[in-house]
């Protein structure tokens, strides 16, 4: 066998273990995301339930309710009625209104334990994709140094250095973490849209199939 013919063998396997290892690498992206979305499903179906047996009432009701009043003007009545002992029946009223319109701040939890789980999983996935671009940069290393006849020295540290290089005037790294601020956004103002409009948390499911869906896609 030729040399030529031998590199040529050498470059078609390359090219058939690289269209390989991308759909590997496509399969472990859908892994992290799917456990990311499966936590915040869990964090919305457990609001959900608390939220609605603790006023006894439906969520689309209790939102309806409390979209109507002045938090500031309620806080002030409520020191009132305090200070004055006045627990009538519309005393009794605003106050119980004034205290689901507090509950409204369990949004912002639950906002900030989804961020949790937003923030290990883009972690996870940094490590995962700092490791994947280094092993890609040694392989590649490796392969040129065969063909070419050379070695190169301190490879593993240029690998990660290449690994780490910019791109689109952005470090692969800092690009996973502007996706992870965009999503967290977006997941806010579905949260917020979902618990006003009273929708159903299978409803919200599929909005966030959909947008987790779009943000894995940027991230590959």
């Amino acid at each position: 066998m030729s040399s030529r013919t031998y590199w040529k063998n050498r470059e078609e396997e390359q090219r058939k273990k690289n269209i390989k290892d991308e759909a590997e690498y496509a399969k472990e992206i859908e892994k992290i995301y799917a456990n990311m979305m499966d936590e915040i499903q869990k964090e919305i179906n457990g609001f959900y339930t608390r939220y609605a047996k603790a006023e006894g009432i439906t969520i689309a009701e209790a939102k309806k309710r409390v979209s109507k009043m002045d938090i500031d003007a309620y806080s002030r009545k409520a020191e009132q009625y305090v200070k004055d002992k006045d627990f009538s029946k519309e005393a009794n009223e605003e106050m119980r209104l004034y205290n689901a319109a507090m509950k409204i701040n369990r949004l912002e939890m639950l906002k900030a334990n989804i961020g949790m789980h937003l923030v290990g999983g883009f972690d996870e996935l940094q490590k995962y994709f700092d490791q994947i671009l280094t092993e890609k940069t040694l392989e590649e290393f490796e392969r040129q140094a065969g063909i070419l006849g050379k070695s190169i020295q301190n490879n593993a540290k240029m690998a990660h250095a290449i690994a780490n290089a910019s791109f689109h005037n952005a470090k692969y790294s800092d690009r996973i973490w502007m996706y992870q601020d965009m999503l967290k956004a977006e997941l806010s103002k579905l949260l917020q849209t979902g618990l006003i409009q009273g929708k159903n948390p299978r409803v919200l499911a599929k909005h966030l199939t959909k947008l987790f869906g779009v943000s894995r896609e940027n991230a590959e």
